[in-house]
């Protein structure tokens, strides 16, 4: 539930998902169209079988990417200036260059849903940083959330093959214990939610332990 919760779907506050697993407390969550049916939160026994439970997406995120020849420095005035703005960054990656010739490369997730003024926002880090950074909301996330999903590569291997045969290409891979995020073209976003959902829960696909 936490990692869907990060992933965008609209659920339960990732935060206080992560307050109760903290203080060991389980989470009934109940709908409210239908009586009688929950979802119970709580830590997740060892026995659990590893397969995918759930396909959410992300559909409005923006990319940002900062290439630079000082990435130290621009990276912490980057970190302090999005904290001070209260804006919350995901699927942060840092390819660093020993190279003064060779620039390294930040990036990163922001959700514009939760940014106030975010134009504003975008205008003083241009401002900053110039043509050095980059800002691209062509992109959609689709994310498979489960137990066990990276144990070894059998999930993310077929999920990448089904998507190739189907002419839809990968921007970006992020993984967790508990999830597989894929960055597709926005245009590409529910085809690729549809194919997921097929293979991995109308499927029942299920792994053993």
């Amino acid at each position: 539930m936490q990692e869907m919760s990060q992933a965008g779907a609209k659920v339960l506050n990732a935060q206080a998902v992560q307050f109760a697993k903290n203080s060991q407390i389980a989470i009934y969550a109940r709908s409210t169209f239908h009586p009688g049916k929950e979802t119970v939160i709580r830590q997740l026994p060892l026995e659990i079988p590893k397969g995918v439970k759930a396909v959410v997406h992300e559909k409005e995120i923006i990319r940002v990417v900062l290439q630079s020849n000082n990435i130290n420095e621009d990276f912490e005035w980057l970190l302090k200036f999005l904290e001070d703005k209260q804006v919350q960054i995901k699927e942060l990656n840092l390819i660093a260059s020993e190279n003064d010739n060779n620039k390294s490369k930040l990036s990163f997730i922001i959700s514009p849903n939760n940014i106030y003024e975010l134009d504003n926002t975008k205008n003083k880090l241009t401002g900053k940083f110039g043509s050095k950074i980059e800002f691209d909301q062509n992109f959609g996330a689709v994310s498979l959330i489960g137990e066990g999903l990276n144990r070894d590569n059998s999930i993310l291997l077929e999920t990448i093959n089904i998507l190739k045969n189907n002419e839809i290409k990968i921007w970006g891979i992020t993984t967790t214990s508990f999830r597989i995020s894929l960055l597709v073209q926005k245009e590409l976003l529910e085809q690729c939610i549809k194919i997921c959902h097929k293979r991995w829960i109308e499927e029942l696909v299920e792994f053993p332990a």
